[in-house]
């Protein structure tokens, strides 16, 4: 009889195991074509940008998105995150937990929103004028605060919808709705030849309200979420949520300082070459992140039915698949930058291509490492990430201020 319990137990586990894969896989292909679609359409808008736009006035749409997405970043307080992890940890078993991580977060995070997205709007003729010296940038900041809480909102969601393992939810309702209905409002101004720059912000913030009614006519259809939300202690979430939040932050430099640091010190020009030049890279990455969100709660869902020890072989074939996929992607655009930029922007951005080599460079490093953000996530080990985090930030950011004021974006 002990043998057979053995034998039933293993294949259990093995079955589960490969229940697992299966969603890996499947989630992982999924959020590879619908990232492929999303930098796709963020290409073809960036395209009908540096068409309908001014190179000044892309730089100021630019500075406004950055900084709406530092607001963004603070208001949630990485809270999505933590509903991903709980929400994979509880699906299978408490739905009526998963449901309270859910709710909770949203009271914990909306009233953080909408005084940032206040506080944002009522302070952007001062950041306009007294930083950057340009005034449009207070009616771009202004219109694009109205996205905060309607963001937070559709991305709460799409992480509960995650940690359920349905991935399409978040990739078909927030990210292709939202691209899509960029590259699609940005071609119809211009084909209307309304190039003005408040028209093209407009452009996003409907977006964004596209977006949210979407996943919330979903949400309330759903039958899955139709129970009474379980209390969950509100200090488990802060404690997985604020080291992230704290990643977030020190990660800046790379993704934010250093194109605020150019727009004041050199050209918002030079912004609108690194953020095009960044678009272009992040392909390289794409397998990595299609992977790092499908497996996330597939490997909560392991973890919360004993099954961890598993999980480093899983870690060590998915970062083997990620570098070989993004090498694919890096060997063209590395050889032949001056070209794909040219023939992708036009030939005015050819400039930009010892910029995107370099970008290239350093995120093949980090794809090279696989999901390992989602594996130290999934054991709940968010301090690391702040640490890591933090030393890459200090480092990119003393770069910055040292290189920057003295050579510019070369």
């Amino acid at each position: 009889q002990l043998r057979q319990d053995l034998m039933m137990e293993k294949t259990v586990t093995k079955t589960r195991t490969s229940f697992g894969w299966w969603i890996v896989a499947r989630d992982s292909a999924f959020g590879y074509v619908g990232s492929f679609g999303v930098l796709g359409l963020g290409i073809v808008a960036k395209i009908l940008l540096a068409r309908a736009l001014s190179p000044g006035d892309l730089g100021l749409l630019m500075i406004g998105l950055t900084i709406v997405g530092m607001a963004l970043t603070l208001a949630q307080l990485s809270l999505p995150d933590a509903v991903v992890r709980f929400g994979g940890l509880y699906a299978d078993q408490d739905m009526a937990r998963a449901k309270g991580v859910l709710v909770s977060s949203l009271r914990l995070a909306m009233p953080v929103t909408m005084l940032i997205a206040v506080g944002l709007g009522a302070c952007s003729s001062i950041i306009a004028n007294y930083l950057y010296g340009q005034a449009e940038l207070a009616g771009v900041l202004s219109l694009l605060a109205l996205t905060i809480p309607l963001t937070t909102v559709s991305d709460m969601l799409a992480a509960a919808y995650r940690g359920l393992r349905q991935l399409w939810v978040k990739v078909v309702c927030v990210d292709l709705a939202k691209a899509l209905w960029v590259a699609a409002g940005t071609g119809l101004l211009l084909l209307l030849q309304v190039n003005s720059l408040l028209a093209i912000v407009g452009v996003y913030v409907t977006a964004a309200i596209a977006s949210v009614i979407l996943i919330v006519w979903l949400y309330i259809r759903s039958p899955r979420w139709r129970v009474h939300p379980a209390p969950v202690p509100i200090g488990d979430l802060f404690r997985y949520s604020l080291p992230l939040l704290g990643s977030s932050l020190v990660a800046w430099p790379m993704t934010v300082v250093i194109p605020l640091m150019l727009g004041s010190v050199v050209s918002t020009q030079s912004v609108a070459y690194y953020s095009l030049a960044l678009a272009l890279s992040n392909f390289i990455y794409m397998p990595t992140s299609a992977v790092d969100a499908a497996a996330l709660p597939v490997w909560c869902g392991q973890i919360a039915q004993g099954s961890a020890f598993r999980l480093r072989a899983a870690y060590a074939l998915a970062a083997r698949w990620c570098l070989i996929a993004g090498l694919i992607v890096f060997a063209p655009l590395f050889l032949r930058s001056t070209e794909i930029l040219a023939l992708v922007y036009g030939p005015d951005y050819r400039v930009a291509a010892p910029v995107l080599q370099a970008m290239g460079i350093l995120i093949l490093l980090n794809a090279a490492t696989g999901p390992n953000e989602s594996l130290l996530r999934a054991f709940g080990h968010t301090s690391e990430i702040f640490m890591s985090r933090l030393i890459g930030g200090g480092s990119a950011l003393a770069t910055a201020v040292v290189f920057i004021p003295a050579f510019g974006m070369a």
